[in-house]
């Protein structure tokens, strides 16, 4: 186990309802969630119970709810197994344990769930109990249950905001109208598949969701997403009253995203946090990037709702946001400057200037010292001393090696180079 890193042993009790530990964790989640005592459903078959999200908040056994549909039955015929009798399986208590990684460092956070270290037979109590962590009440249903099930689930905090990583056989997540009610969730998820089709389906509204595509989903409400064969998604989860829009609003985008002049913009945000999750939060700016990405979420909602007078607010007071977060995706692009700034962001030169100054916040120097920043940290890796400082400083927009190395002692009081050994130094 690396430095940093904590191991966390969740104990998932199926058998008899009434035996003492597993009564007594059901009773818990009753009283801290307000949950139905359903019972406890047979082994395997599991209703994800509710995510904590909150780190301090204790992960335990769950009350298990009637064996959820078939894979690809349609959400419309889910009111049906909606339980209600309680089911007993037969007596006697099974204990599975696995391990769930818990990355903890100064300002972030990190949960990961990787079943290629859980034997076989564990793995559906291991997914069940990881997304119980990293999401709503729901069904958790494998395509092939009784095939080798394998996933790799992440939550990493981005202060006020999360980023949620899944890649997984074939899965199924169903959220009733029960589930909703038992437990709100005031929680959006702006999703972007990263691998097969992702199938989506919330207030009569059916998407398919091709790699890349960004998907909104209503944590709050019943849902049903699902695909087939491996795939993976990636999503950042925000808390509604984050949001600052009137929930008809917030609801009304979800059906539009893609009419917004935002969606590529925020589409490849979110990609992009996914991508790099870890890293990102453990950036001692990690809160003001999830406060970034909440800002860019608000724009991205009020303009898809075609909510003209939140369009207008919300869009003024993010443009700056919007502007750093393309900034940030093309800094490697030596050619990026103020003009192309402002025609990515459909505004003129003069206009980017002044939301900048009224900002009191120089473009081209926080250009400069972003490239700097990223450049730091990548002659720090310990995987990238292969790479000569030509190349990194190629790789961060800076065309010209001996003015990158100027700007770089200028900064930081090092020459590139020193700051390589010091590093290695310290690494080693």
């Amino acid at each position: 186990m690396q430095c940093g890193e904590r191991e966390a042993r969740l104990a998932l009790h199926a058998g008899d309802p009434e035996h003492p530990q597993v009564a007594g964790g059901r009773r818990g989640v009753v009283e801290q969630r307000r949950l139905a005592d359903a019972g406890v459903a047979p082994q395997h078959q599991y209703a994800a119970a509710p995510l904590a999200h909150r780190r301090d908040e204790r992960v335990q056994a769950l009350a298990f709810l009637d064996p959820p549909p078939e894979h690809g039955a349609p959400l419309s015929s889910t009111a049906a197994c909606e339980p209600s009798e309680r089911s007993r399986p037969a007596a006697g208590l099974c204990v599975h344990r696995f391990r769930l990684s818990v990355h903890i460092g100064r300002a972030h956070m990190g949960f990961v769930l990787d079943t290629a270290d859980i034997p076989p037979r564990e793995r559906v109590d291991a997914v069940f109990a990881a997304m119980m962590y990293a999401s709503v009440p729901c069904y958790v249903i494998h395509e092939r249950p009784d095939a080798e099930v394998h996933s790799r689930l992440e939550v990493w905090d981005l202060g006020p905001a999360n980023v949620f990583t899944a890649h997984s056989s074939g899965i199924r997540l169903l959220r009733t109208p029960r589930q909703a009610r038992q437990d709100a969730a005031p929680v959006i998820a702006l999703s972007v598949q990263r691998l097969g089709d992702g199938r989506h389906e919330q207030r009569g509204l059916r998407q398919v969701v091709a790699p890349g595509e960004l998907l909104m989903v209503d944590l709050s409400a019943p849902y049903d997403f699902s695909w087939s064969g491996t795939g993976a998604a990636g999503c950042v989860q925000v808390p509604l009253d984050q949001i600052g829009l009137p929930l008809d609003v917030i609801r009304r985008a979800a059906a539009n995203l893609r009419t917004s002049a935002l969606y590529d913009l925020v589409a490849g945000h979110v990609a992009h946090l996914a991508r790099d999750a870890a890293r990102l939060s453990a950036d001692p700016a990690a809160d003001a990037l999830g406060r970034a990405s909440i800002d860019l979420v608000r724009a991205l909602l009020a303009s898809a709702a075609h909510a003209e007078p939140h369009s207008r607010a919300v869009l003024a007071e993010t443009l700056l946001t919007q502007v750093r977060a393309y900034v940030r995706q093309h800094l490697a692009e030596p050619d990026l400057r103020p003009a192309t700034i402002a025609a990515a962001h459909n505004i003129s030169l003069r206009y980017l200037y002044k939301i900048c100054a009224q900002a009191d916040f120089s473009l081209e120097q926080w250009i400069i010292g972003e490239r700097l920043h990223g450049a730091r940290e990548e002659l720090a890796r310990r995987d990238g001393r292969g790479r000569t400082i030509a190349m990194v400083a190629r790789e961060w927009g800076f065309s010209d090696p001996t003015h990158f190395t100027r700007r770089f002692r200028s900064t930081y009081g090092l020459t590139p180079g020193e700051w390589r050994r010091v590093a290695a130094e310290q690494q080693d």
